[in-house]
């Protein structure tokens, strides 16, 4: 798609610096990006050590109270109030070390784990000869230590050192230091507690891998959150989108597609991988309807990911689309070529998301964790999609705001423009026209020049009242549009020496409202290019439905366009003729048009589109 013509592009350079050394920071002052994560992390990380020291403190103290309660009897009595006293005096120094000093986490933790385990076996040989005892919870405390810690990975591997070092605390240690043969109830209650703490342990590792994962998404969202509360321009918050999906997929090609539904406009950053394989200079594109299938929003539903396939000298593009419920599409709609399918990338994953009627939008990643694509990869970049969706959504409501303020700023000034400029030019008019009279009555040898004036000051009134007219916001549903283009006719006549026709039988038009925008435009744009242009002393609109197609003609007896004949909107398009504001409108809407043009005999504009609009 980057190929695609797009109608303005603004490099956001200035905004967006990003230097060699380290991700671009959003807007002014704001130095809390990306590097900021392992600080973060970190934190956590010291927030767990925290927490697990506080309870290998509590069963030291709990061990304690039982030992007081009712002694237990071993093999090893003499050893009873040594290791006590002294594993509750190293889960209080593990305590205040967490609490008091800032020792590095990684080396803090890996030590207190192989400590846990240690003593884990220690007191084991101490205070039990059974799985079966209370006293296994120093067991299952690495367990729980490592689920909190690692995750998955490491609370098995953890499991698999314990029932070692259960394995050595009940049946070689007894054998070797007591000469106490295991017998076969023995041996089958040591296998038995040892499948009992592996299955404990695997869940503890799966509780523990979902509940790592929860705690870091709740730290990005947090992280999120605060950058996105310091951005202040749509270009802000779209750059702390992308920075994360960067960060996580490192694709060749970032872009997200916003389609403001009632107005028809698709807004479009995209940002690739600089050479210092970080993100790279955010670009911002403003397109019409006319790209919506270009942007594969005609399923906005579905989920996407494509790989392109070469074989016998023809490229294909396997498309694998799916729904909401994960469930595969057959057949998809969507075709692509060279011009939406760029050939520099070999595969891309694309996830919708819709807010209600006003928005839909969709995020492409091209060549993803370097190009491989497949159903968990779209899944993992649906995952991250959903949780910057609030992001996005406030990204699209900045944009929604900023083109709402751009309107009423433009209305404001339409309205300084019309209760002061206008109002003194209308002003100065009339006083011309006294001059004029007193020049006519005096036979004045400058009467020609003063009424050369008045024309040019006219006419600029003209202008003025129609730049106005544009500059205003428009709210034009189906119900305001006919009686709204037979006004515009009617006030095209009167404001100039040019007869004006409208003729229409319909009371309303079934459109959506930014099909109505458009279609008020092309009448505006149309009588102005009459006015200024042709020469004509007559025009006539027609507004109707034919068929499945509605039909705009405005027909004038002016001197006719800088060509001669029949012009289709290709035709157009290819000689680079005609009217272009109404040409890129026209396309917006998804329509067609054809302009006759003969010299010194008018033009004629037919203008058709679908009847449902688009």
């Amino acid at each position: 798609m980057s190929s695609i013509k797009f109608a303005q592009e603004a490099h956001i350079n200035k905004h967006f610096p990003v230097p060699d050394t380290q991700p671009a920071q959003i807007g002014t002052g704001n130095t809390y990006s990306l590097s900021a994560a392992p600080s973060l992390e970190a934190s956590e990380d010291r927030k767990v050590e925290r927490i697990l020291a506080t309870a290998r403190t509590l069963l030291a103290v709990s061990l304690l109270v039982a030992m007081y309660l009712g002694p237990v009897e071993s093999g090893f009595t003499y050893l009873n109030w040594v290791l006590l006293p002294a594993y509750c005096a190293y889960s209080i120094f593990m305590l205040a070390v967490q609490r008091l000093t800032e020792v590095p986490v990684r080396i803090m933790r890996l030590a207190s784990h192989i400590g846990d385990i240690v003593w884990a076996g220690a007191l084991m040989l101490i205070f039990s000869g059974t799985v079966y005892s209370p006293f296994v919870v120093f067991l299952i405390f690495p367990l729980l230590a490592a689920a909190m810690r690692w995750g998955f990975r490491a609370t098995i591997a953890t499991t698999a050192i314990t029932i070692s070092v259960l394995f050595v605390v009940l049946w070689i240690t007894p054998a070797v230091f007591v000469q106490h043969q295991v017998n076969a109830a023995e041996q089958n209650k040591f296998w038995v507690g040892s499948i009992s703490l592996s299955i404990l342990g695997f869940l503890l590792a799966y509780l523990g891998d979902h509940e790592k994962r929860l705690r870091v998404e709740a730290t990005d969202a947090a992280r999120i959150a605060d950058q996105t509360h310091q951005a202040t321009t749509p270009n802000d918050t779209i750059a702390v989108v992308f920075d994360e999906l960067f960060h996580g997929f490192a694709p060749a090609q970032a872009q997200l597609a916003i389609h403001e539904i009632p107005t028809g406009r698709i807004h479009v950053w995209e940002s690739s991988m600089a050479a210092t394989g970080r993100r790279g200079k955010l670009l911002w594109r403003d397109l019409d309807f006319s790209h919506r299938e270009d942007l594969l929003f005609q399923d906005a539903r579905y989920h996407l990911f494509g790989i392109r396939l070469v074989g016998s000298g023809d490229e294909l593009f396997d498309i694998h689309a799916f729904d909401v419920a994960g469930a595969p599409v057959s057949k998809p709609r969507y075709k692509l070529d060279n011009e939406s399918f760029p050939e520099r990338f070999r595969s891309f994953v694309s996830v919708p998301l819709v807010f209600g009627s006003e928005w839909e939008i969709r995020l492409f990643l091209w060549d993803p964790l370097q190009g491989k694509v497949n159903r968990s990869t779209l899944r993992a970049v649906t995952d991250a999609t959903n949780r910057l969706a609030p992001t996005i959504f406030a990204a699209a409501l900045q944009q929604h705001l900023r083109s709402r303020a751009t309107a009423e700023e433009r209305s404001r000034v339409a309205r300084e423009l019309h209760d002061g400029i206008m109002q003194s030019m209308v002003g100065l008019d009339m006083k011309m026209e006294v001059v004029k009279k007193i020049c006519t009555r005096e036979s004045y040898p400058i009467l020609k020049e003063v009424t050369s004036i008045q024309q040019v000051l006219r006419s600029e009134i003209l202008g003025l009242r129609e730049l106005i007219q544009h500059s205003r916001h428009l709210d034009i549903g189906p119900t305001q549009l006919v009686p709204f283009l037979s006004e515009t006719v009617s006030r095209f006549q009167r404001e100039s020496t040019i007869v004006a026709r409208f003729i229409c039988e319909l009371e309303e038009a079934h459109l959506p409202a930014s099909t109505c925008y458009e279609v008020a435009r092309i009448v505006q744009e149309a009588l102005t290019n009459v006015r200024k242009h042709s020469g004509a002393t007559n025009v006539i609109v027609r507004f109707a439905q034919h068929l499945d197609q509605w039909v705009l003609v405005i027909t004038d007896d002016g001197r006719g366009f800088d060509f001669v004949g029949r012009y289709s909107l290709a035709d157009l398009d290819a000689a680079r003729k005609g009217p272009a504001v109404i040409r890129e409108r026209l396309r917006s809407i998804g329509g067609d048009m054809i302009i006759e043009s003969a010299p010194n005999r008018g033009a004629r504009i037919e203008i058709t589109f679908p009847t449902e609009g688009k």
